[in-house]
């Protein structure tokens, strides 16, 4: 079977993940132009791959001394196991090893090019960040789409696959939606199996939505991706002002509780309660069913 006839049957979901020549990558990306460009971070950069109509994301990752294939190896090794609606399908991937003729101190002289690239399924909605960053003001059941996908996802890696796993650093960059505005998790570089509690000796991820235990005291538990979740919550219906004065707050139990028909964010020991209306959900009979599906009731 050839390379393009190999794309097209991933990309029917007649195969599963499986190598994608450079070659191929490089035509579909028209060489990886900066045309083609549509993200990147801190380990590589993405583009978009078209063939006969049919669009992919090209992850390519940086190829730097100071970069291992420690975070290619395991997001590679988790999405090649998990298969989820809400979890970013991985189509393919691909690591090669070129030999190009450069100038090194003067010296023309053969060097490894190592290509490092996974491929993934194309979201046109693009990621949950572009959309709070946009302040669009979407209604109550496009909220919690969007709050339901990202914790089935969730519940799915912790409890559901056969290896629990944790993401470790789940925010709103790494939630991509697609044309319904359903919420899919990605980017599984810094992800962990998890067997039990335990401290790691590095911190890694995103700061603004660690959990303060492993801030500092480097403590890995399912807790970390909850309480990142918490703020992607909170951001989707308060917006990221709304956030930044929630959690500017002091140490005082804070909760979140519906009066006259609209959430608000409140201390709740203070007699002077400071409540923050979340103006981005809709009073609907929808809205009070929904939310006591979600939270089981």
């Amino acid at each position: 079977m050839g390379d393009e006839a190999v794309l097209e049957s991933i990309l029917n979901g007649e195969m599963g993940p499986t190598h994608m020549p450079f070659a191929l990558l490089e035509r579909i990306t028209e060489n990886f132009s900066e045309e083609r460009k549509i993200g990147q971070g801190g380990f590589a950069l993405v583009y978009k791959g078209i063939y006969n109509g049919e669009d992919i994301a090209v992850k390519k990752f940086y190829d730097v001394q100071t970069l291992d294939n420690k975070h290619f190896e395991n997001e590679c090794d988790k999405l090649i196991k998990i298969k989820h609606p809400n979890i970013v399908r991985l189509v393919g991937y691909c690591y090669e090893t070129q030999h190009k003729y450069v100038e090194y101190k003067g010296v023309l002289q053969f060097a490894h090019h190592i290509c490092r690239i996974l491929c993934f399924e194309y979201l046109q909605g693009g990621s949950l960040e572009n959309h709070l960053n946009e302040s669009r003001d979407h209604d109550w059941p496009t909220c919690y789409n969007i709050i339901e996908g990202t914790c089935e996802a969730l519940n799915f890696l912790h409890k559901g696959y056969g290896s629990r796993v944790l993401h470790l650093d789940l925010k709103p960059g790494n939630i991509l939606l697609d044309k319904y505005m359903g919420a899919k998790v990605a980017d599984f570089g810094l992800s962990t199996s998890f067997n039990k509690t335990r401290i790691t000796n590095t911190t890694t991820g995103t700061e603004y939505y660690m959990a303060p235990e492993f801030k500092s005291k480097r403590v890995i538990s399912p807790k970390n991706d909850v309480y990142s979740l918490g703020i992607i919550i909170i951001e989707i219906m308060a917006g990221r002002i709304g956030y930044k004065i929630f959690s500017a707050m002091d140490d005082d139990p804070q909760e979140l509780f519906i009066e006259q028909g609209n959430y608000k964010l409140a201390r709740t020991d203070k007699c002077n309660n400071i409540t923050i209306p979340i103006s981005r959900i809709r009073s609907s009979g929808d809205m009070h069913q929904n939310s006591n599906k979600m939270c089981g009731s």
